[in-house]
């Protein structure tokens, strides 16, 4: 028999960490005055990004286990579904320009995650935490099987504080292609997948809008423009490395809406912000090149950002489906013959 974890609202989210970094970006190219009240913001749904994808793999493994079919199931899965497209994407960039990717050796770097270029920084972090994520999952599925749902929490904070100890969030600098310093949001978004069924049961359509709506105004307020307006905070990139704290949120943010309860779990079950979370990766992938191409040629312009957010959305669209959804379909397919039992889906 199959064994399989959907959530409801998983996509959409993924749809809304994608739409933060599109609005963000677009925001701050073609309107040079606008950094500075932005600046981080655009990191805020990088780590949604990052705190979902631990919950959904972690998830994985507390149905699957860690026999070495799992193991080698999940280390294929991983490498086939980031670094093929990655690496197109980065030739592309190469033959382009726009991201510094001049060089073959800028090339090698991007594609061996040796060196990050632009918003690209991303994929080494996520990339090399995969080897981190078994590891942290195994600990803490193994808490709770001997402690439960408290050993789970205590473990939990026992991995975050010797994180904090040894790699502080203040020390990490933006664009760092470095894991260590993101281990603590990572270990989030594990501990809730592990402790979901808990949280679950707690969830009902009210408190999960609730949530949503604090988290959602929780995250303006962190903006440099909001926290000048409202405490009189310099606007200053002080947001660059709390993704500890924002993490934590995202990861209540998470819980609330995985089943795509309430109000703005309809919104994230809604057509657009699935098809926007299913085109994600390519999206943030290739959109950064019509972003600094239509900035430079037409800066100050509402019309030509709405263009090259359209052109990023359709051309994202298109590689997904002409490149990443074949090589999905491959991935899925060597899984399944690996271990049928379990779906290939992570």
């Amino acid at each position: 028999m199959k064994k399989n974890i959907h959530y409801a609202g998983a996509d959409g989210i993924r749809g809304l960490a994608c739409l933060i970094v599109l609005c963000v970006h677009a925001m701050a190219l073609f309107f040079s005055a606008s950094y500075m009240p932005l600046v981080g913001t655009g990191k805020i749904g990088v780590w949604l990004f990052f705190v979902l994808s631990a919950f959904l793999l972690t998830g994985k493994f507390e149905v699957g286990g860690f026999s070495l079919r799992v193991i080698l199931i999940y280390a294929l899965g991983r490498f086939l579904r980031i670094i093929p497209l990655f690496a197109l994407v980065a030739y592309l960039y190469y033959l382009l320009g726009t991201i510094q990717i001049n060089t073959i050796l800028d090339l090698q770097n991007a594609i061996l995650l040796q060196q990050g270029f632009g918003h690209l920084w991303t994929i080494p972090v996520e990339f090399k935490f995969y080897i981190f994520l078994p590891i942290i999952a195994f600990v803490l599925i193994k808490a709770k099987g001997y402690g439960g749902y408290s050993a789970t929490f205590f473990m939990a904070a026992v991995l975050i504080l010797m994180q904090q100890w040894l790699w502080p969030y203040r020390d990490v600098v933006g664009g760092s292609i470095s894991t260590r310093g993101y281990l603590s949001s990572f270990t989030i978004g594990c501990y809730f997948a592990v402790s979901f069924e808990f949280y679950r049961k707690y969830i009902t359509a009210m408190f999960s809008t609730i949530v949503g709506l604090v988290v959602v105004v929780l995250m303006v307020l962190s903006s440099p423009y909001m926290r000048n307006l409202l405490f009189g905070m310099p606007m200053d990139d002080w947001l660059v490395n709390k993704f500890f704290y924002l993490s934590l949120l995202w990861g209540l943010f998470i819980v609330a809406l995985a089943d795509g309860k309430g109000a703005i779990g309809t919104i994230l079950q809604s057509k657009i912000m699935k098809r926007l979370g299913a085109w994600s990766f390519s999206i943030y992938l290739v959109h950064w090149y019509f972003y600094a191409k239509f900035s430079l040629a037409n800066p100050n312009s509402i019309l030509w950002m709405c263009i090259a957010v359209a052109c990023a959305v359709l051309f994202g669209a298109i590689l997904h489906y002409a490149v990443e959804a074949p090589i999905e379909k491959f991935r899925h397919s060597i899984q399944g013959r690996i271990r049928p039992t379990i779906v290939a889906s992570l």
